[in-house]
């Protein structure tokens, strides 16, 4: 996402209609990349709003009759996607940068450009003018379409409207305060929740139970307590595995209470102006607008879909707490909501895998150290997709943890792009796990292609002096998740920008990741990806077994949480301007969650990371792991590791990118449509 470098960097370019695009082939390339000066940021800056106002001088002289999709199509894509990928690149280099002045500027310069493309878009209605005369050329016979300018032409007609573009003068210029008023509240909603530093104290006695690699990774203070901060490692083994119930208790208060009270303020105005913007432009609510052009169509459509799942999985639901409260027998009760503690759930589960299928998750740790975890991980993906990946060193970047991956098509010889790895925590970096696409690859006109550069984040557990850095099963799960983002960033060059990848739909984009996450349940895989840190051996069948009979044992539980998820960001922006966040989070909790209770001491949606990107659409999640349980089922029956069935995948899937119907390329692959039955084979819920 990083363009018009010329006066700044020296690489490798291609020249198109209005920008020049950077071709990273070679590691030295792609370290320069990496700005490293507030004022290098600056100039940059500067070089992008001066070549795309150039073009836009340019794009809006061509007369009516004169429109073609070279230079209305292909020259709007290039010209504003020259300014898109910058001020994305710019939030992405703003999740990992560690020095505050750099980190700043990056998160300025996004703003700025950010609020150029929304003045832009409001300030020259001629560009939906222009695109129009295009679509009136085809529709009278004049021109002919490929179905792939069709589909993108639609596309870009339909995001128009919702910005407002065919509106009046005086609506559109309301409509861009509002906006520009989104952007800053946005980033800042992100920033509170990045910079937050929340923690508790423990003393050593207290933390009984917690694994060795975590504790000794943990700072102390004056008082020689160690500090447990609100990191994932931290986190997730504390609540997982403290013995001592007052230090659950506290850090899933902290946990659940990041970036509050600044956040809720801004939370509130963030929605009021996304209704305003909604009624704006004629819409019952801004969950309305969203969702008019992605899958579901509806938050009608959405509600359905979850109630149904709720409903299927409701009594599995009450099978687990009742599985859970005889497991544990009179060490825990029901509160007097006749639920259990939301920061005993966790905690009971692990002693519950552990009593029922003698699981434990920490042995099952040592069988995924981190090394050898990115070593199969490559080799499974190298065979089905039928690439090669090679890890090479990219020195001056941001940290010196980055790794760096070459990836090449193994048939053509293509270099098709270059991934880095931010995988470790540390302070002021981005706390969850996400994938950012840095420069979108497209196939030219030549058929040679543009490389796409992309960056993974995570924040797995660190090495100590002692052990590598082992991950859990999760953590191997989410790594193979975001990989695949990676690998749809990479395979789907199609020759637009805006198509390209993961620019598709948002209820759609998370099924080439979360896919790829079902490899880590197949026997066969988890014997080739695993080996023990010490012994080098695979996982044990016994302890395979027991890892696969855990998956259905907390089904249910997983579906709630992620229907409790994406009701509250749906009905955060369903209709009105004034919304009791708090309330409407307890209200739904409480419907959805069957097994935990409310804490009324937190406020999690301070730090729900989705609001500011997804918005309404976190239910994505769940619709496309729907549809990807479908395509697996597909996939596994041809084999995990054959490249044939991997093949078909890329070509009729991931090849794609956003450049056609979401359905017709699930049709393309299935032979048919799409249904939730394998979903619900392979979480072992009847579907009702």
């Amino acid at each position: 996402m990083v363009w018009q470098l010329l006066s700044i960097l020296t690489l490798c370019f291609t020249s198109l209609s209005w920008g020049l695009i950077p071709e990273v082939h070679t590691q030295e390339e792609l370290s320069k990349l990496y700005l490293k000066s507030p004022g290098d940021v600056s100039k940059v800056t500067a070089q992008a709003i001066s070549d795309f106002y150039q073009g836009l001088k340019s794009f809006t002289k061509v007369e009516a009759d004169q429109r073609t999709p070279e230079n209305t199509l292909k020259a709007w894509d290039r010209l504003s996607w020259n300014l898109i990928n910058y001020f994305e690149y710019f939030l992405g280099l703003s999740m990992v940068e560690p020095k505050e002045d750099l980190r700043e500027a990056y998160s300025n310069a996004y703003q700025k450009l950010h609020g150029i493309y929304v003045k832009t878009l409001a300030d020259l209605p001629e560009i939906y003018t222009s695109l129009k005369q295009l679509e009136s050329r085809m529709m009278h016979g004049h021109l002919l379409l490929n179905a792939e300018d069709r589909y993108y032409l639609k596309d870009l007609l339909s995001n128009f409207e919702l910005e407002g573009m065919h509106l009046s003068s005086e609506k559109r210029e309301k409509l861009k305060a509002i906006k520009l008023e989104m952007i800053s509240l946005q980033e800042a909603f992100e920033k509170n929740i990045r910079k937050d530093t929340s923690h508790i104290f423990a003393c050593e006695n207290q933390l009984k139970g917690v694994p060795s690699q975590v504790v000794d990774n943990l700072k102390k203070n004056g008082k020689n307590q160690f500090v447990l901060a609100c990191d994932y490692p931290t986190y997730f083994a504390v609540m997982r595995q403290c013995e001592n119930e007052d230090i659950r208790q506290s850090l899933y208060r902290a946990f659940s209470n990041r970036a509050y009270p600044e956040n809720i303020s801004i939370l509130h105005q963030l929605l009021a102006k996304r209704d305003n913007m909604a009624k704006l432009l004629g819409f019952p609510s801004y969950a309305h607008m969203e969702l008019s052009t992605q899958m579901a169509k509806s938050p009608e459509t959405v509600q359905n879909f979850l109630a149904k799942l709720k409903k299927s999985s409701g009594h599995y639901q009450k099978d687990e707490l009742e599985k859970y409260l005889q497991s544990v027998g009179s060490e825990f009760r029901l509160n007097e909501s006749g639920k259990l503690n939301p920061w005993d759930i966790s905690y009971i589960q692990e002693k519950y895998l552990k009593k029922t299928l003698q699981l434990d998750q920490e042995k099952i740790r040592e069988y995924f150290p981190f090394d050898s975890t990115v070593n199969g991980l490559i080799s499974v993906y190298e065979r089905f997709f039928n690439l090669k990946i090679d890890r090479e060193k990219t020195n001056g970047l941001w940290s010196e943890e980055v790794i760096t991956l070459k990836i090449t098509d193994n048939k053509s010889k293509k270099l098709l792009g270059y991934l880095m790895l931010d995988l470790f925590p540390r302070a002021n970096k981005y706390s969850h796990a996400c994938h950012v696409t840095i420069v979108p690859g497209i196939e030219k006109q030549d058929q040679s292609y543009i490389p796409t550069v992309s960056l993974v984040i995570a924040n797995f557990s660190k090495p100590t002096s002692n052990k590598p850095s082992l991950l859990s099963h999760m953590q191997a799960k989410t790594f193979f998740h975001e990989f695949g983002h990676a690998i749809h960033a990479m395979l789907g060059k199609t020759k637009y920008f805006g198509t390209s990848g993961t620019n598709t739909k948002v209820d759609f984009v998370e099924l080439p990741s979360q896919i790829l996450e079902e490899w880590l349940w197949d026997k066969d895989i988890l014997k080739m990806v695993s080996s023990h840190y010490q012994t080098k051996k695979s996982l044990p069948d016994d302890m395979i077994e027991s890892l696969l009979t855990s998956r259905s044992l907390s089904s249910a539980s997983f579906i709630a949480q992620q229907c409790f998820l994406s009701r509250l960001s749906l009905d955060y922006h369903l209709e009105g301007e004034l919304k009791d966040t708090t309330k409407l989070y307890e209200n739904i909790r409480n419907e959805m969650d069957l097994i935990a209770s409310h804490d009324p001491k937190t406020h999690y949606q301070a730090s729900f990371g989705h609001l500011r990107e997804y918005a309404s659409r976190y239910y994505g999640y769940l619709w496309s792991r729907v549809f990807a349980a479908d395509l697996f089922e597909k996939i596994k029956r041809k084999g995990l590791l054959n490249s044939e069935i991997g093949t078909l995948y890329r070509k009729k899937v991931l090849s794609h990118g956003g450049g056609k119907d979401p359905s017709e390329m699930l049709r393309d692959f299935l032979g048919r449509d799409p249904n939730q039955r394998a979903f619900f084979q392979i979480m072992q819920i009847g579907q009702n």
